[in-house]
């Protein structure tokens, strides 16, 4: 684990990258609960998640937006220069994962990680199993899937749920062979999308993914997906990538010429060889509330396009929305068969306070909604500790 000093100095860089998420997910792990600076870490919090609120919303117009996130900034360096030794040490990850509140959780059975993607989500996720299935019995050996959501409804977690759900049940059907991209933990590991100024380099950041994943060497991607590729005669290959949102919005008519050629080149019929699956992940702020989709619009425009222009072949996983409180309690119930409300009650509870300074007044009814980035958070949490 790094020292004090070089996580100040990460978090300070994700500070002037302006990457909030993943700095409070990060001093989240990392900050002991029962320091004295815990509270002041869950107000910059909460301040930040009120102003990520406000921006999403449009309540604020760009001048007041600028203002509130320099505000954060400024008290959030002075928060990060405060920590010392007894707030952030080389135990406290550990400390954090065994909080009381979640010991009264008992797992009789082996929790994969599917388990920290697979709360709720059933308008996509029946939408996701309709198509896999009519696909599969058309024998079409390539699909592909466009997940779009606000980062704080993490369409990249339900990314991870297509490819858990179908090794699932692959496995459970002895199809041995199921090749997917992983970190060191067995989690989906999702590479960024490869773009260029032009199609050529689009085409050629693809092939060169192509070739460093399969140790082509000197193979062409036609010889490869024309031959090779086929001597794998059963299985699953997928190939998860994040769309830069920001490239497409610039240049979306060479995204969509970008798609198109990915569509027409991977696409192509054939008969033999194992199933390809392309998961394409686009995180577009506000997308849960498609009518304040003010920036970053012909990206959700253009998708949608793709989709109708590809209903054979790719499936448009759209809108990711908050999660009603009930699908929380349930996934508590599906894991641990014997727990109790009270038990539910307390668990949520907690975890929700370590994200809000004041409770809402109706978070205890079944349809809280509550943003999916927060579940996934107890749900690794609690798979971490019944590995």
């Amino acid at each position: 684990m790094p020292n004090l000093r070089d996580i100040k100095k990460a978090w300070k860089k994700l500070i002037t990258e302006n990457e909030w998420h993943q700095l409070f997910k990060e001093m989240e792990q990392f900050i002991h609960p029962e320091s004295d600076l815990h509270n002041e870490f869950i107000g910059q919090w909460s301040r930040f998640r009120d102003i990520y609120k406000k921006e999403m919303g449009c309540t604020l117009d760009s001048t007041q937006i600028d203002v509130a996130y320099n505000q954060l900034r400024e008290s959030t360096l002075k928060f990060i220069h405060l920590l010392d030794e007894n707030a952030i040490g080389t135990s406290n990850a550990s400390t954090f994962t065994s909080s009381d509140y979640l010991s009264s959780i008992k797992i009789d059975f082996p929790i994969s990680p599917l388990y920290v993607v697979n709360c709720d989500r059933k308008e996509n996720g029946r939408k996701f199993r309709r198509n896999l299935r009519k696909w599969e019995k058309e024998h079409l050996r390539a699909q592909f899937y466009i997940s779009l959501g606000c980062p704080t409804q993490k369409p990249d977690g339900f990314a991870e749920r297509i490819v858990f759900e179908i090794m699932e049940k692959k496995m459970k059907h002895q199809i041995d062979h199921f090749d997917y991209p992983r970190d060191a933990r067995q989690r989906l590991k999702i590479t960024e999308l490869p773009t260029g100024l032009d199609i050529e380099d689009c085409m050629a950041g693809m092939k060169k993914y192509m070739a460093e994943r399969f140790e082509l060497g000197h193979t062409e991607l036609e010889d490869f997906l024309a031959n090779k590729l086929l001597q794998r005669q059963s299985g699953t290959l997928v190939f998860p990538f994040n769309v830069p949102v920001k490239d497409w919005d610039e240049d979306p008519e060479l995204m969509i010429e970008y798609f198109d050629w990915i569509f027409d080149t991977f696409g192509e019929s054939r008969n033999n060889g194992p199933t390809c699956i392309f998961i394409f992940i686009a995180q577009l702020k506000n997308a849960h509330f498609p009518e304040k989709v003010k920036y970053n619009r012909e990206v959700l425009d253009g998708m949608k396009d793709l989709s109708e222009q590809y209903p054979d072949k790719l499936c448009f996983l759209y809108p990711f929305k908050q999660v009603p409180r009930y699908y929380l309690e349930s996934w508590l119930s599906d894991i641990d068969r014997n727990i109790t409300k009270p038990d539910k009650n307390i668990i949520i509870e907690q975890h929700l306070k370590r994200f809000y300074k004041k409770l809402p007044p109706d978070f205890e009814s079944d349809d809280f909604l509550i943003d999916m980035e927060l579940i996934q958070q107890l749900q690794e949490r609690i798979w971490e500790m019944h590995q």
